[in-house]
């Protein structure tokens, strides 16, 4: 298999669905790059490639190199920590010198089946992967508990809205004090980790289909908590910044929010990964690939003048499209290296009537067999993309 790069992009479509889990080194993979980029020699780089699982483990792989012509030709052999973990695969090539990173390049995230396992009990290291995740778990849920009880009341106050924003005062109220009380029943339920302490200390094979079940049950308080925070503090905004006629809030239930009179520069957001809802109601465009390559943005909300070619282009995760009616025009590759067929929802908030007039390029949807039932979702019907 052999990816070329373009200048610091690398397409990977062909290996999206190559991986299986629990493979080891059956997969090679070469990566063909120019020698120089924008003036900049690379030749003399060492490279490595850097994933991240659908679990939040990282892994970085040396590569081997060698030169060919006008090429540096990349191997890498897929080890296997690599596919440890079913999910969702972000990869990122890296080039550098000693401890200089000189190049990043960008790659689509891919994906690694799961492994068909039958009736068979796993294996030893499965069930300490299983287990390492479980703690993994424990330690995010412990550190929403910590987050919780350093909530204060002149943020999250229980008689006003927060910030003007959308949260009521009543509900606000209600959440923190189902906050307080599910914090003191954990608080009263002894030592988190003396119960997980007991639950791993001595696990048989015929134990381990049962073990997070049970898991669940001891942490049900705590899960209670961790909702509670996602619903308190998704109202709680944690940052603000302001651009020429735009204003970009961030939300602590992972929004940003970008409003104003005026636009969205070329590439103003390219390659962020600190939201994963974003929602634009702005007077002017959304500038071309202004959210490129922004791997965890999941739900757009966009109302503007125009959408510009290949706004959010290489957003592999993005599986809703909201598109308001004050778009008049669309321009080519908006959406582009989707993970999945069929996969990402278009809304439009207008009629079919509307949506028609709306100026849009012929290629606006780069592959359309990745569009939800391929059709754009109106207010009185649907149709085709």
């Amino acid at each position: 298999m052999v990816l070329t790069a373009h200048e610091k992009f690398i397409d990977t479509k062909e290996i999206e669905c190559l991986f299986t889990q629990g493979e080891k080194f059956s997969d090679r993979i070469h990566f063909v790059l120019p020698p120089v980029n924008n003036d900049v020699d690379v030749s003399g780089c060492a490279f490595a490639i850097r994933t991240v699982a659908s679990d939040g483990g990282m892994t970085e792989t040396v590569l081997d190199v060698q030169h060919e012509g006008e090429q540096i030709l990349l191997t890498w052999n897929v080890p296997e920590t690599v596919t440890a973990v079913p999910g969702m695969l972000q990869l990122e090539l890296v080039g550098s010198r000693g401890t200089d990173v000189i190049i990043k390049y960008k790659m689509p995230a891919v994906y690694v089946k799961a492994a068909v396992m039958g009736d068979h009990l796993p294996s030893p290291d499965i069930i300490e992967e299983k287990l390492a995740q479980m703690n993994d778990i424990l330690a995010q849920a412990q550190a929403k508990l910590d987050e919780a009880k350093n909530v204060a009341l002149d943020i999250i106050d229980p008689t006003l809205t927060i910030s003007g924003k959308a949260a009521d005062a009543k509900v606000t109220g209600d959440r923190f004090t189902e906050l307080t009380n599910a914090i003191e029943n954990i608080s009263s339920g002894g030592n988190i980790q003396e119960i997980i302490d007991a639950r791993t200390s001595s696990i048989s094979g015929e134990e381990f289909p049962s073990l997070s079940e049970r898991l669940e049950s001891d942490f049900s308080y705590l899960k209670k908590v961790m909702q509670a925070v996602e619903i308190i503090s998704s109202y709680v905004l944690v940052d603000i910044e302001r651009g020429d006629d735009t204003e970009s809030e961030y939300y602590a239930n992972d929004t940003l929010r970008i409003t104003g009179v005026g636009s969205i520069e070329k590439r103003e957001f390219m390659q962020r990964e600190d939201f994963g809802n974003l929602e634009i109601n702005i007077g002017g465009d959304v500038g071309e690939e202004a959210f490129y390559a922004c791997a965890n943005v999941n739900t757009v909300t966009v109302n503007c003048r125009k959408i510009s070619n290949k706004a959010f282009y290489s957003c592999p995760n993005i599986r809703t499209l909201n598109i308001g009616k004050d778009v008049t025009e669309i321009g080519s590759e908006i959406l582009w290296g989707i993970l999945f067929e069929d996969i990402v929802r278009i809304a439009y908030d207008g009629t079919i009537a509307e949506w028609n007039a709306v100026t849009k390029a012929t290629d606006w949807i780069y592959d359309k067999s990745m569009v939800k039932n391929g059709v754009v979702e109106c207010t009185d019907g649907t149709v085709e993309v």
